[in-house]
């Protein structure tokens, strides 16, 4: 029965060797023998063939040399009786000899050989020739070294002389050598076959008994090996003798027995961790379902507040803004612009606080649109040069390597940074310049801004640096209540840098001031016309009198840009008196502009010593003047041609000044026109289109009043409604008088905006105002709210409180014919 058994392993391990997959362990190992065997049998083979040559070769030669002793005598007897026809006998003769192709005799006369017989293929004149039996030559191209040559003397012994006759040379062919070792060859071959398919052939049953079974029988038991069915799992090689591979069994087999032992353990742990799992993710639910309950009530108590807080707030901007446009008296007004100051700071405060919220849920969306950089940085620095001026720290504004007038991106995410970072340098700097600069260059397909602001303020230590970005930080307690604020302003201005693909960096000198730097990718705008022409200035000299460095680096770097040749005269105004000075840096120029700056030390003296100086000239005069700077009585200074500029200088205004003063017909057509229309005062009287009406939809009396008063400053007639259904009811009674726009309220009781546009969109106004434009007012602040107006069917979205600017920009795109696409 053992034996059966063995057998029919047998059977099942040849079967599985049949069935092997090409890459096995036997194919690989037999194609290695065989090759082996191959390369070893190719070897011996070539070694034995050429010495099997090389004996046959010599060979040939002693049978070539041993014809020398049996036609030497008959040669030499020939030869002395000069017999040519005896000769001819004897070449013709040796070349019966089947080793002899070719035989040469030589006769030496005086020295000389001489040509007696040339038979069969011999060396003559240095070329293999073919001789036939009527002594015709024809070279037939094969090489003198092909041929095995045997040369003897021809002598003829007189008593004990010799007496030389000549030489006889025998020629054999190196076809005859190998003709002779093919058959040597040929049995070579077939003994190697003979014996390498026989080693093989036992090579393969030794293998296959000793290896190649026990390996098959090795790796079934391995196909059937499963973590999860140890216990059906047995090796038995079937091995005769020991060696390797009943270590490989034995180490298997006390594999398995520790697989099993950590099996049991494993599924032991398994069951634990099963359970445990069961309880935290039950623990990790009911925790994620209370923190989207606590996010949401949050949100909802965020926007509950945002709308809470923005409505009373609106309606104190909004008559603190009616207020201004009253006749007050100076102290009434101060009090008012106090009044309003306090607002937008509260108003900031609540703006931060739903910006962090927003950033804290990954809420905040940035929005996508083309808008004017340089004039958005240039009216950041007007509009914040009042309060610097109350510390008597100067604004400057250095664009000169910004390349890119128009950009692609959300303007009003990248004003709220540049609102933070310049906020934060007038609150902590005393005295000195705040500088904004701003650089761009393409990069790829998008442009990279880099916002430099620069403060001479009581700066930061290295070991605040990184903790000044987190929200609620700032540098100590004694900071918070001198200074005020609650810390979020630069955690949330790195925030939104980050979202626009940049990041905030941030150089500080404990003393000597700070230095934000901002990076920012955006996209270029079709609209990036170049508005500044270097060709305008190019040529025009300008002397430059500003005594601040920052000022004065700023505008002369400006100035060169746009291909001005600018001379400074406060480079040497430290040695000599004033009017040695001037008279040592005018001399030998000519100056088409003076550009001078009137905060500067007896700015009037130095005027009229420029003036005096500088008559023959009689160059144009700009001058930087803030409102707390000195006003230079121009009067009696009687300077022919003078402008002013107020500071801080921005591209536009510097550039328009300058073109104006120069010659206008220098410029080219489009650049006069644009030079024109910028000149034009920036509030003129709108002009509205005739029968424009607009109807104000909302519940609180109080914004009620300020919508109309603001409506009522832009020229514009409005009606109101308490509610939607009121509202529905005022348009279908107008059909008449149509409205041209309703300013829509979104949280009102008895119908809100969003079912009151609804049911407008549906007709129920009537036909004539399933078009009208309808503008949402809510007070509303969190992300989504604007999607959800439009989703509604409204065409824009105003936030309260409503800013009297977005109003009337609001106004101008929907209702003046220029605007409405």
């Amino acid at each position: 029965m053992a034996d059966n058994e063995a057998n029919n392993e047998a059977d099942k391990a040849s079967q599985s060797e049949k069935q092997a997959v090409p890459g096995s362990l036997s194919q690989q190992l037999m194609r290695v023998v065989f090759g082996l065997y191959c390369l070893v049998a190719l070897v011996v083979t070539s070694v034995h063939m050429v010495q099997e040559y090389r004996h046959t070769h010599e060979a040939v030669q002693r049978e070539l040399a041993s014809y020398q002793q049996i036609f030497g005598s008959v040669l030499t007897r020939a030869m002395w009786d000069l017999d040519r026809d005896r000769l001819t006998d004897i070449a013709d003769g040796l070349l019966q000899v089947p080793i002899i192709t070719g035989v040469s005799i030589d006769r030496l006369r005086q020295g000389k050989a001489q040509a007696m017989v040339h038979r069969g293929t011999v060396i003559y004149k240095d070329e293999v020739q073919m001789v036939d039996g009527a002594g015709n030559l024809q070279t037939i191209g094969q090489e003198p070294g092909t041929l095995l040559v045997h040369r003897f003397p021809i002598v003829f012994d007189v008593e004990d002389t010799q007496i030389n006759l000549g030489t006889a040379t025998l020629y054999s062919s190196s076809d005859v050598v190998f003709e002779r070792v093919r058959l040597g060859f040929t049995f070579l071959i077939v003994n190697a076959l003979i014996k390498g398919v026989a080693l093989w052939m036992i090579f393969l049953w030794v293998s296959k008994r000793m290896l190649l079974r026990p390996l098959a029988r090795l790796t079934q038991s391995l196909k059937k090996l499963h973590f999860d069915k140890l216990e059906d799992c047995e090796i038995d090689l079937d091995l005769k003798q020991r060696n390797e591979l009943s270590v490989i069994e034995e180490s298997f087999q006390k594999a398995l027995t520790a697989l099993r032992a950590a099996y049991e353990e494993i599924t032991q742990l398994n069951t634990g961790l099963v359970q445990q799992v069961e309880a935290r993710t039950q623990e990790l639910t009911e925790a994620q379902t209370l923190a989207s309950a606590s996010m949401q009530a949050k949100n909802d108590f965020l926007g509950k507040m945002s709308h809470e807080l923005r409505t009373p707030m609106h309606g104190v901007m909004g008559m603190l803004s009616l207020l201004e446009n009253e006749q007050l008296s100076a102290e009434q007004f101060r009090k008012v612009r106090l009044a309003k100051a306090s607002a937008e700071s509260l108003l900031a405060l609540i703006n931060d606080v739903l910006d962090f919220s927003r950033m804290e849920s990954n809420r905040l969306v940035l929005e996508q649109h083309d808008f004017d950089l340089v004039r958005l940085v240039s009216e950041l620095s007007e509009q914040n040069a009042w309060r610097a001026e109350e510390k008597n720290i100067e604004v400057v504004l250095d664009l000169a390597e910004l390349n890119h007038h128009w950009l692609f991106g959300d303007a009003g995410r990248l004003r709220q940074i540049l609102e933070i970072l310049i906020d934060n340098a007038i609150k902590f700097t005393d005295s000195g310049h705040i500088m904004l600069s701003a650089a761009s260059r393409d990069v790829g397909a998008r442009v990279m801004l880099t916002l430099s602001l620069e403060d001479t303020g009581i700066g930061i230590a290295p070991l605040h640096v990184q903790d000044i970005f987190s929200p609620f930080m700032q540098v100590d307690a004694g900071s918070t209540r001198k200074y005020g604020g609650t810390g979020l302003g630069l955690s949330i201005a790195q925030r939104l840098a980050q979202l626009m693909q940049g990041d905030i960096q941030l150089h500080s000198v404990p003393g000597k001031g700070s230095r934000f730097e901002v990076c920012v990718y955006l996209s270029s705008s079709k609209r990036d016309e170049k508005l500044y022409s270097s060709q305008v200035l190019q040529g025009r000299s300008i002397l430059l009198v500003v005594d601040r460095q920052a000022s004065q680096q700023a505008l002369m770097r400006q100035l060169k840009v746009w291909g001005a040749e600018v001379h400074n005269l406060s480079t040497i105004l430290l040695e000599r008196s004033p009017s040695e000075r001037i008279e040592a840096i005018i001399q030998g120029h000519h100056y088409d502009v003076v550009l001078l700056d009137t905060a500067i030390n007896n700015c009037e003296v130095l005027m009229a010593l420029l003036k005096h100086h500088l008559r023959k000239q009689n160059p144009e005069w700009v001058l930087l003047q803030s409102s707390r700077s000195f006003t230079v009585s121009l009067t009696d200074l009687a300077l022919d041609s003078v402008s002013t500029i107020a500071k801080p200088a921005t591209p536009d205004d510097l550039f328009r000044t300058l073109v104006a003063m120069g010659d206008c017909d220098e410029l080219d057509s489009e650049e006069s026109l644009l030079v024109e229309e910028s000149l034009l005062p920036e509030h003129r009287k709108i002009k509205w289109p005739a029968k424009t009406r607009i109807l104000v939809v909302e519940d609180n009396v109080v914004n009620q009043h300020v919508a109309k008063g603001l409506l009522d400053n832009l020229g514009l007639p409005c009606d109101m409604a308490d509610d939607g259904r009121q509202a529905i009811a005022q348009l279908c009674a107008n059909a008449d008088e149509p409205y041209s726009l309703v300013l829509m309220d979104c949280q009102m009781p008895v119908l809100d905006g969003y079912d009151t546009t609804r049911a407008i969109r549906n007709g129920e106004a009537g036909e004539a105002y399933r078009d009208i434009t309808i503008v949402a007012l809510t007070a509303n602040a969190m992300e989504g709210d604007k999607g959800r107006c439009l989703d509604m069917g409204m065409n824009d979205y105003l936030s309260k409180p409503l800013e009297p600017d977005t109003l009337r920009v609001t106004l101008e795109r929907w209702l003046l014919p220029s605007h409405v696409s």
